[in-house]
């Protein structure tokens, strides 16, 4: 994919829709159980993916749909002299934030470590942004989140994703596993090429042209075994250099793997005070972004779970009088929602989960108090 804003080609790991299931969600919505239709990928948290970072100026945005395809977004292109130039203006900067972050990103090969460097990368963007959104400045900071209580939860190895550990390796890995399908192609093409000739000279009187034909086919396909022998090896080779390096990484107890870890953090804390250090910092973020937010979106359904995660963040951070009164809220723009749309099932949907949701969190602080 070309960068919009240098032009580099990068690749990015890009998860399918349908490649795996959320069994269950967190009260915030973070998905906590999740399956995959590909088994080897069952450790694996597709917010690793969540961002794509461009590998020549860092420019980093979420990787959808949208973004993908931002040669045909009118509106994206319109502003992207200004995010270009806003963008580059601060990569630029001696010791700027920017280089500081992405020159990280490639020299970490700790999954965690890149997503949460790319989620930071991603805010910084947005708030260039001449179109900043609150919303996914809220949804930025909530995922991150999500990031946090994810590593307090779960074994470091749960991190250890075969996709994304080092680029160099997967890049290695990828041309091999060309070379080796171009192998098999010319394998199959010879075995056509041999079964051609059997038919075209099938009732010729003279075998001779058929024979010598097919003797160097076979010749040919003969001399193919061992490339393919050496393909197989080089592959094996790279399986065993990636097996150490993820038994390695599972026992890395540093925050980033290949650099002062607490000494970056701390650093980019007190050059950017929008860096949380925790999970309560990260939906403290997330809640003042979805406040502004509240006032900023249109859509009914939106308001009705801005309101809802309003409550639920506060009560997460230890607000318990704003959760309440931003659960009310929710029940009651539910409520009215429902009443609004009685007979449209498509419409009411959500206002029936916010409703029902809003009704046992609210339940839960009762309890707290």
């Amino acid at each position: 994919m070309e960068c919009p804003v240098c032009g580099s080609e990068n690749e990015f790991e890009y998860i399918k829709p349908g490649a795996y299931i959320e069994k269950e969600r967190d009260t915030d919505f973070c998905p906590k159980k999740l399956s995959w239709s590909n088994p080897l990928y069952q450790t694996i948290n597709p917010l690793v993916n969540f961002m794509a970072t461009c590998h020549q100026c860092f420019y980093t945005h979420e990787f959808n749909k949208d973004y993908q395809e931002w040669k045909k977004n009118k509106e994206f292109k319109r502003i992207l002299p200004e995010i270009k130039s806003r963008h580059l203006k601060k990569l630029n900067q001696k010791n700027g934030l920017i280089k500081k972050m992405g020159d990280a990103i490639f020299s970490s090969e700790d999954p965690f470590s890149k997503a949460l460097i790319k989620f930071f990368l991603g805010i910084y963007d947005e708030i260039l942004s001449p179109q900043r959104a609150f919303l996914n400045l809220a949804r930025y900071y909530l995922r991150i989140g999500w990031l946090f209580r994810e590593k307090e939860e779960k074994e470091y190895s749960f991190w250890i994703n075969p996709s994304v550990v080092n680029p160099g390796r997967q890049l290695l890995e990828r041309k091999l596993s060309w070379v080796k399908s171009l192998h098999t192609k010319y394998s199959q093409k010879l075995t056509e090429l041999a079964k051609m000739a059997n038919q075209l000279y099938a009732d010729k009187p003279d075998e001779t042209k058929k024979d010598n034909f097919i003797s160097i086919v076979e010749k040919m396909q003969s001399s193919l075994q061992p490339l393919k022998s050496s393909l197989d090896q080089l592959l094996s080779f790279s399986s065993v250099d990636k097996k150490i390096s993820y038994e390695r990484e599972a026992f890395s107890e540093g925050f980033f793997k290949d650099f002062d870890s607490e000494q970056l953090h701390s650093h980019l804390k007190k050059r950017w005070s929008k860096i949380p250090q925790n999970e309560k910092e990260a939906l403290l973020f997330a809640l003042r972004y979805y406040q502004k937010a509240y006032a900023q979106v249109r859509d009914q359904n939106q308001k009705i779970r801005i309101s809802y995660l309003m409550g639920e963040l506060s009560r997460r951070i230890g607000d318990l009088d704003g959760a309440s009164k931003y659960f009310e809220q929710a029940i009651n723009m539910s409520q009215k929602e429902i009443e609004h749309n009685e007979k449209d099932f498509t419409k009411i949907a959500l206002a029936q989960k916010i409703l029902q949701l809003a009704y046992q969190q609210k339940e839960k602080i009762s309890i707290q108090r």
